[in-house]
């Protein structure tokens, strides 16, 4: 009983990460998967991964429309200094991967100023993987979704 007590005590009194003082920055992120023949692909597993001070993912899935939309929630920490901490690190870049139901991929890496704007991925059967949808749970693993 006593340690449940102290447990509050204990936490107030540690102190907070640097991480912690630099805010988070969301960027909206939005777009489409598509086939290569134009029709769009709904139920596509669509993984977001950027990289901070640590690599960072999420995953998502595209709707009936084929359509997909997250928010990338990005931690701007960048280290302390002298004058103590420093939150000017910038998200350079994503990258954006889908794999479709049949087994079918895209991969895209793309800048800041292109999240601002819809991002179509054009999925393709991978030469090497042979029939459609043979390879999707050994891919999806490898992808770790």
């Amino acid at each position: 009983m006593k340690s449940l007590v102290l447990l509050p005590l204990i936490l107030a009194a540690m102190p907070s990460l640097p991480s912690g003082k630099c805010p988070l920055v969301s960027y909206p992120l939005h777009g489409v998967v598509m086939a290569g023949s134009g029709r769009v692909v709904p139920n596509a597993r669509v993984n977001i991964s950027w990289q901070g001070r640590q690599r960072q993912s999420l995953t998502t899935m595209s709707d009936g429309a084929g359509r997909y939309s997250v928010t990338v929630k990005f931690n701007s920490f960048a280290g302390e200094d002298q004058f103590g901490v420093l939150c000017n690190q910038d998200l350079r870049e994503v990258t954006v991967s889908a794999i479709a139901e049949d087994g079918q991929t895209a991969t895209r890496t793309v800048n800041l100023d292109q999240l601002r704007h819809e991002l179509r991925l054009v999925v393709s059967l991978d030469p090497g993987a042979g029939r459609p949808g043979v390879n999707v749970k050994r891919r999806a693993r490898w992808m770790k979704w």
